[in-house]
């Protein structure tokens, strides 16, 4: 992905969703260096999603002075936290990216390869050193595909490259998410 389309899908969420989103990614952060540094890495895979949900509720029970994003509002609510913790996600990962060129930069070596943006999603589900063939072939494999046939392309890519200790419901979960994600930043 170009950072054209990065910029144009935090520009299409709002001003608003991309403060939530860093606030998600900051404090996705904080709990994973702090209170949650004990956790497996698979549970902060979802960790984003799920707080990009809570944020964007309480935000838009904040905005409407009401229980309507609890209540009667889910749908717009869970659609809004799925993309808030997307785009927490590609903070994650911008920043990520930032700090290795820069400590590339400082170290003198260039060896650090590009990370997808699905990587963060990957990790602790696929072997250290296959993450990033993995999560660039996901990239690179899902462009042209219709939301229908991203599922079925992530199953298949990810079947052979997780470790062998994640459960199969372990793995549709990842696939369902994985999928899902794809969809929103290839724009399918």
């Amino acid at each position: 992905m170009s950072a054209i389309q990065y910029l144009s899908s935090f520009v299409s969420n709002g001003w608003q969703a991309l403060l939530l989103a860093v606030g998600v990614a900051i404090v996705t952060l904080l709990l994973k260096k702090t209170v949650l540094k004990n956790l497996p890495g698979k549970v902060f895979t979802f960790l984003p999603f799920a707080l990009g949900i809570v944020f964007f509720a309480v935000y838009r029970a904040l905005a409407t002075l009401s229980w309507e994003p609890f209540t009667t509002d889910i749908a717009t609510t869970l659609n809004g936290g799925f993309t808030c913790g997307c785009i927490a996600v590609l903070c994650f990962v911008a920043c990520r990216q930032l700090a290795q060129k820069v400590g590339d930069r400082t170290s003198g070596s260039a060896n650090g390869a590009d990370l997808s943006p699905v990587a963060p999603l990957l990790e602790g589900y696929v072997a250290e050193e296959n993450l990033a063939q993995t999560a660039n072939a996901l990239m690179e494999g899902c462009s042209g595909l219709s939301d229908e046939e991203i599922p079925q392309f992530v199953r298949e890519t990810l079947t052979p490259a997780v470790l062998p200790e994640t459960t199969e419901a372990e793995l549709l979960a990842l696939c369902a998410l994985v999928g899902a994600y794809l969809s929103q930043l290839t724009g399918s």
